[in-house]
């Protein structure tokens, strides 16, 4: 997906998606797997793969960053990330405190790596090491060890690949959305002009196409960012407990979309 694609929505379906939000923040899929007491085993377990399957994409991203290694290989391991978190009983040990759940996988991921190198040198050795849990730390709260070449140059590998996730999620909901409303040819037209450097005062070839005025399309190119920004919202709204993390999620998201389509 371009960077002009994944930036478009910021004005102004961003502020349509704070409008959206407010007011609107119920259950979430991050809050229903942090209520360990309050859902059923397999509810929780439901919603935690729904999450999983947000992230595949900027999980293997950080695994072939971190490990040098081929998609193939990332892929491999990712399923094996995904496999030990939904079968181990870490459950347990979560807290609301513990906020989004992109920072529970960045920690996660960080050790299950570190217990995947240790048992690949001690099978080199000849020997076994105990392998260390998912979210060992130390006395600070801070992981207790680093994944080698691990560097402030890489720390955003999966975060920008789940902000460009993110909106393409949104986009995918949104041309559904358009299809079964019978506005598909539309969505086609305008998904193009979706970026934020896109002339919108020059429409008449795409009102010639869908046989509109240039004045109905306007209006609905500014509906259809306003959608996206409102679906884009939504999936954000998904991986956070409450809307002060649901505004950090989305500034954050917001500056590293800028920083790709600079």
């Amino acid at each position: 997906m371009s960077a002009s694609l994944s930036t478009n929505w910021e004005n102004p379906a961003a502020r349509s998606a704070e409008a959206y939000a407010v007011g609107h923040f119920g259950v979430t899929a991050w809050s229903t797997v942090l209520e360990a007491n309050a859902s059923e085993e397999e509810v929780r377990k439901s919603a935690l793969e729904r999450l999983f399957q947000r992230y595949r994409r900027p999980i293997v991203r950080e695994i072939q960053c971190r490990r040098r290694c081929q998609e193939a290989t990332a892929e491999d391991l990712a399923h094996d990330f995904v496999a030990v978190c939904l079968h181990r009983d870490f459950l347990r040990d979560l807290n609301p405190q513990q906020g989004r759940f992109r920072s529970f996988i960045h920690r996660c991921l960080t050790n299950f790596l570190n217990d995947e190198h240790a048992r690949r040198s001690a099978l080199k050795r000849g020997g076994g090491e105990p392998r260390r849990s998912l979210d060992e730390t130390d006395g600070d709260g801070g992981l207790r060890i680093e994944l080698e070449g691990h560097g402030p140059s890489q720390s955003e590998i999966m975060d920008r690949a789940w902000a460009d996730q993110i909106v393409q999620e949104a986009l995918v909901k949104l041309e559904q959305e358009c299809e079964a409303a019978r506005r598909g040819a539309l969505f086609v037209a305008l998904k193009s002009r979706l970026g934020r450097e896109a002339n919108d005062s020059n429409l008449a070839e795409v009102a010639a196409q869908l046989r509109m005025s240039e004045g109905a399309v306007k209006v609905a190119l500014h509906r259809v960012r306003q959608r996206l920004g409102e679906l884009v919202a939504e999936e954000i709204k998904q991986t956070v407990t409450n809307q002060f993390e649901w505004r950090q999620e989305l500034k954050y998201l917001l500056d590293l979309l800028s920083k790709q389509a600079a």
